[in-house]
């Protein structure tokens, strides 16, 4: 991952927000362990910087934290995206976010936040209060100001499943153990829903109606990865990540059908074994995620993440190609 160090007074301001937000030592928070020593990333897909190492993404969906939103978020202030959903965050959400003007997206729901939320100036925003009846929203806002005190219940868009697609999404979920899951809320879509093209609650579909994102992390899943997930031509995003040693075999060759998907998430389960040389032919993939050498054909890679334990041995010479 290319990285540089973090601006100056930039890690402090990032450790204060985090401390604010419970991810901190005996927390799941994958970000509880850093350091000043380490630099910044800036082709992560969970925290990155700009090339002056000033921290513009932000993203721990999924992170058990607990803690609160702090107001010294706007001291990061070439922050552009930040996504703190499904957590148990409580508390109000800080009126400096206001000054934050080069926020572009924030998403907040699944999480226990208290109020109304603050008139803020980003091109895109993204809320739901799982636990404040009179506030409730999940909307995108592509007007200058987003101000969601008078929003009340709004969905974000949605279309028809296409032709069949709900079934082929249906005989996945059977075979990940999502529909005896309790921790799978994928579970509850049935074939008289739309699909959502949103933003959706680990499924999205593009305007067709064809899936194009599957998120399932920390979903309790189990068995397999199917054969079936080629049946999802148009599969883009793909995170199955942190489901832990239910989940297990192999890599499947017919995942590298998928010539569209760009970004995978396999760590943190037990799937083992190696992967087919055919990850040669997903030229778009950004991969999270023995390394075989034909990983050297993904010119468009800039991400490799690797931790959890999945792999072993040395990197092939050919990711120089790179």
């Amino acid at each position: 991952v290319q990285a540089v160090p973090f601006a100056q007074d930039e890690f402090d301001r990032l450790k204060t927000v985090y401390n604010g937000l419970g991810c901190a030592a005996g927390s799941d928070c994958v970000f509880k362990d850093i350091t000043l020593d380490f630099d910044c990333p800036i082709t992560s897909a969970d925290l990155q910087c700009n090339a002056s190492g000033f921290i513009h993404r932000l993203q721990m969906e999924f992170e058990s934290l607990n803690g609160s939103l702090v107001s010294e978020i706007a001291l990061l202030t070439a922050l552009q995206e930040l996504n703190l959903a499904n957590n148990h965050l409580v508390g109000t959400i800080p009126s400096e976010l206001r000054s934050m003007k080069q926020l572009k997206r924030i998403v907040l729901r699944n999480n226990s936040f208290v109020g109304t939320f603050p008139t803020i100036y980003p091109d895109t925003c993204e809320l739901y209060n799982a636990n404040t009846n009179d506030t409730n929203c999940f909307t995108s806002c592509q007007a200058p100001v987003c101000d969601c005190d008078s929003v009340h219940k709004c969905v974000g868009g949605s279309t028809k499943f296409a032709p069949g697609e709900y079934d082929r999404l249906q005989s996945v979920l059977q075979e990940l153990g999502c529909l005896t899951s309790l921790a799978c809320p994928i579970k509850a879509i049935q074939a008289h829903h739309d699909c959502p093209t949103l933003d959706g609650e680990g499924v999205e579909c593009d305007a067709f109606g064809f899936v194009v994102e599957l998120r399932m992390r920390q979903n309790q899943l189990s068995g397999t990865l199917p054969t079936e997930l080629a049946l999802l031509s148009r599969l883009r995003n793909l995170e199955l990540r942190r489901n832990g040693i239910r989940l297990s075999g192999t890599v499947p060759t017919e995942l590298f059908l998928l010539t569209q998907l760009s970004v995978l998430y396999l760590n943190d389960n037990a799937i083992s074994g190696e992967l087919p040389s055919l990850i040669g032919l997903l030229t778009n993939l950004n991969m999270q995620s023995t390394l075989p050498t034909e990983l050297g054909e993904l010119t468009e890679l800039d991400t490799v993440y690797m931790s959890g334990g999945m792999f072993h041995g040395t990197v092939p010479s050919e990711l120089g190609r790179w």
